[in-house]
């Protein structure tokens, strides 16, 4: 069944390979083809984990408890974005190439959640980076793209050096590239080793979360993007630079404990720096991505607790994020195709014109706010409980405060959109379905998981305590 996982990854990249070499009229199909074998791909890794799930964690792979959130994730939001990508960039110039950088943009994020050794991670780490570039700038908006894809280019790759230096260092140490080697080993360095090690992990691994103060790069990338790789960006690479605190930084826990208050610390400004960007801009697609540093801030909080509950938390949120995010991008998506516009003095009252649309878009914003009965509920609820039972208790009491700042602008900006006399839009045609179909699909999965919330509870509880460091 090891063969499951590699098709996992060759079908995606043989079928971008395939569409770069298009041209004419079968660019027309590009966006099936390229959906297909996305399909075909993650049916391998249902496979493996369904029904060889020991085979997975061998060689060179492992698919475990700790990697399955981050698949799962992965999975949801790039199937989402394949299927917006549909109507979004049929008429994309060069539309085949678009589908196959996407591809293995989809490819080399679950690659590099499911490899086994450091040296197969920095090169699928490093194919995220080349791939979402060249969709920034092939393909993304305004004229500024260039100046945006060296800044998103260059953060990226400064991110990428500091966790090669990290894993070097463990590897040395270690003898050995394989990442549960480096775990076990990080468990019996000494204190000055462990920190020198974490700190290169941690720092690189921050700059791709998008957490304050090395977010900079983040908001320009997400409003240039076109609007499916905005989704994957938000929703699922973010994400990756969690899975990498958790299976690489984290076992070197409880040896660098110095540095969970300043942990600790980043978490908390970044939560209530990204939510009072939020009220800086009417530009939803910006609102969106200053959101995403917030919401980081939540979940480097929870890994930051060092506690299996604030871990499993974070996991909850990370998951319910990836859904919610991506739901209100193609939201967004959705009425710039209607109206032409994504900013907000342009769009009051449009719930009236767009009543689907908007009730979608109400549920995601619920969930981004942390409102019960969503999802993330649960998650945050975890986060703050971790967060009061570490030393630094009194920390947890001024994370309060993020949760008030982001219902204030969801507030906010749901009051906006749903209320009040629309301005003088034309009424709008049928949307295509392909960009329908994604937006409803995912509220109907923020709705699931805050009404049924146990399996989620039960898989993440599971995963941290895979993480390490003895919770």
């Amino acid at each position: 069944m090891h063969g499951w996982l590699w098709l996992a990854l060759l079908i995606p990249v043989g079928t971008a390979l395939s569409l770069l070499r298009l041209r004419g009229a079968p660019q027309r199909h590009a966006g099936w083809l390229a959906l297909g074998a996305l399909v075909l791909g993650l049916g391998a890794l249902a496979a493996t984990a369904l029904l060889t799930p020991d085979a997975a964690t061998q060689d060179l792979w492992h698919l475990d408890g700790l990697a399955l959130p981050f698949v799962l994730n992965t999975a949801v939001v790039s199937l989402a974005a394949f299927v917006y990508a549909l109507g979004d960039l049929r008429q994309a110039e060069h539309a085949a190439l678009a589908y196959g950088s996407m591809l293995i943009y989809a490819a080399s994020m679950l690659a590099s959640v499911i490899v086994a050794d450091a040296l197969l991670f920095l090169l699928a780490w490093e194919m995220t980076v080349l791939s979402s570039s060249v969709l920034l700038l092939g393909w993304g908006k305004g004229e500024d793209r260039p100046r945006i894809t060296l800044k998103y280019f260059l953060y990226s790759q400064g991110g990428s050096l500091l966790v090669f230096a990290g894993l070097a260092w463990l590897a040395r140490l270690a003898g050995s590239t394989r990442l549960d080697a480096l775990a076990a080993a990080g468990h019996t360095l000494p204190p000055g080793a462990a920190e020198g090690a974490a700190v290169l992990l941690l720092l690189g691994f921050l700059v791709k979360l998008g957490v304050f103060p090395v977010h900079n790069w983040l908001p320009d990338a997400h409003t240039a993007a076109p609007m499916p790789v905005s989704v994957m960006l938000a929703g699922a690479n973010l994400g990756l630079a969690a899975y990498g605190i958790l299976r690489m930084a984290l076992p070197l826990f409880p040896a660098a404990a110095t540095l969970q208050l300043p942990l600790l610390l980043v978490a908390l400004g970044s939560q209530i720096y990204g939510a009072l960007l939020c009220f800086a801009t009417d530009d939803l697609k910006r609102v969106l991505a200053y959101s995403s540093v917030s919401q980081m801030g939540y979940v480097l909080l929870g890994i930051a607790t060092l506690s299996s509950g604030g871990i499993a938390g974070s996991l909850i949120h990370l998951v319910c994020h990836g859904v919610y995010k991506s739901l209100l991008f193609i939201g967004v998506g959705l009425l710039g195709h209607t109206f032409g516009h994504q900013q907000v003095a342009h769009l009051q009252g449009i719930g009236r014109l767009l009543p689907g649309v908007a009730i979608a878009m109400a549920v995601g914003a619920v969930g981004l706010s942390g409102w019960p009965p969503s999802g993330s509920f649960y998650g945050e609820w975890m986060i703050l409980a971790g967060g009061l039972a570490t030393p630094y208790g009194w920390l947890g009491y001024l994370e309060i405060l993020a949760p008030l700042l982001t219902t204030a602008y969801v507030a906010y900006y749901l009051i906006h959109l749903s209320s009040g006399r629309p301005l003088a839009h034309p009424l709008p045609a049928r949307l295509p379905a392909a960009m329908r179909v994604p937006l409803y699909a995912l509220a109907g999965l923020a709705l699931l998981a805050g009404l049924y919330p146990a399996p989620l509870v039960r898989w993440a509880t599971g995963a941290a305590r895979m993480a390490g460091v003895g919770l």
